[in-house]
C-alpha cells in the first residue's frame, strides 16, 4: 500500500481516494490516536515497564 504522506499533510482534510476509498476517515482516526498516546507520555499518565513515567524518546526515522 502506498505510503501517502500526502494524507497525512492534508490539514484540509479533502478527501484522499486510493482504489476509489476515501482514506482520510481512517488517517484522521490514527492522527487522533496517535495524540493521544503522545499526550499521556508528556503528561506522565503512560508509564514505562518498571511503571514509572517516560522522560526519554529515541526516534529513528527509517
Amino acid at each position: 500500500r502506498a505510503v501517502l504522506h500526502i494524507a497525512l499533510r492534508n490539514r484540509s482534510n479533502r478527501p484522499i481516494y486510493v482504489d476509489g476509498e476515501d482514506v482520510m476517515p481512517e488517517v484522521n482516526r490514527v492522527l487522533a490516536k496517535m495524540r493521544t498516546f503522545s499526550d499521556k507520555v508528556r503528561s506522565g499518565a503512560w508509564k514505562g515497564f518498571t511503571g514509572k513515567a517516560i522522560t526519554d524518546v529515541v526516534n529513528i526515522g527509517i
